[in-house]
């Protein structure tokens, strides 16, 4: 490397160790500006080991970092534009180009991105686990929950690590919580054939527990993530119960809440929402909060008494 530039690129590395990317930035254009074509390529330490980077390569996807944690999308995916010019292959560049691409909301070509890097790691890369995850947003995001979903079983089949491990549960559990796909998934029920939403406890007709899937073509992810959202659920409303018995129904009301996004048919969650309107003195309120609990299941335990209990104080 060039006395000139390496003076600059080191300068350029200590202003990113101490996070000051404009500082990164001047230091990185200086020695793109001072860079040669005959200039040799860069030794580079990653997961493949030692690799040898072309230096035009090196520079500008090093400057687009800085520009990308600024949050300057724009320009740093032009940088790395600019460095797959002369290193197309560079797994590093795809996955960098496809995230600013994600960021700024082309998902379209986020996911082709990703695509791209995945299709030259080799199967035991563990880059690959990672870059799944990220496709997999970018399908969420894109309205894909199918291909979505695929992605992070894909991504926990070749997972080595803990940490991401449990982002792909998280996923799978939170995945699309307002996504029409997902939520309009149908289950029949085996007692007495009502159609309705998957995320229900019960049939409401017959009270019945027991239903068969109604083909969507991904079964398999669809009860996956359905199972997940609904223990999620369950999990909100218990904490929210342990915090409404030490009296903090504040707290509680947002663990009902989040229990509700999570599963909107939780009709527990609803009537649990109504007890802590009750108890502030606004029963109105709490009668919607009632009613809506028994139009998703009308043997909750306990809601009806409470319902006719309130529209006497209400008279």
């Amino acid at each position: 490397m060039a006395t000139r530039v390496e003076g600059e690129v080191t300068k350029a590395q200590a202003a990113m160790a101490r996070q000051d990317w404009d500082e990164a930035i001047r230091h990185y254009g200086k020695a793109i500006r001072s860079w040669r074509h005959g200039e040799s390529g860069v030794r580079v330490s990653g997961q493949q080991g030692i690799q040898l980077v072309p230096m035009r390569a090196f520079l500008y996807s090093s400057r687009g970092t800085a520009f990308a944690h600024k949050g300057d999308y724009r320009t740093a995916l032009a940088d790395y534009d600019e460095a797959l010019e002369c290193e197309p292959t560079s797994v590093y560049c795809l996955d960098n180009r496809a995230r600013m691409h994600h960021k700024m909301g082309d998902y379209e070509r986020a996911v082709r991105g990703y695509s791209q890097a995945l299709s030259l790691l080799p199967v035991s890369d563990a880059r690959a686990a990672q870059l799944y995850v990220y496709r997999a947003d970018a399908y969420r995001e894109w309205g894909q929950p199918e291909l979505a979903l695929k992605d992070l079983r894909d991504a926990a089949e070749q997972c080595r690590d803990e940490t991401l491990r449990a982002t792909i549960d998280q996923l799978k559990q939170e995945l699309l919580p307002n996504d029409r796909g997902v939520l309009a998934a149908k289950k029949k029920c085996v007692q007495c054939g009502e159609v309705l939403e998957m995320l229900r406890f019960r049939c409401p007709k017959c009270s019945s527990e027991m239903f068969d899937v109604i083909a969507t073509g991904s079964d398999h992810e669809l009860v996956e993530v359905m199972q997940g959202r609904q223990k999620l659920s369950q999990q909100h409303v218990d904490q929210g119960g342990r915090l409404f018995q030490q009296g903090l129904a504040d707290e509680a009301l947002k663990e009902f809440q989040q229990a509700i996004e999570a599963n909107p048919w939780n009709a527990t969650a609803h009537g649990n929402i109504g007890v802590i309107f009750l108890r502030r003195g606004q029963p109105r309120e709490a009668l919607e909060w009632f009613e809506r609990a028994l139009e998703i299941d009308s043997n909750v335990p306990g809601v009806k008494e409470i319902v006719a209990q309130v529209h006497r104080q209400l008279r």
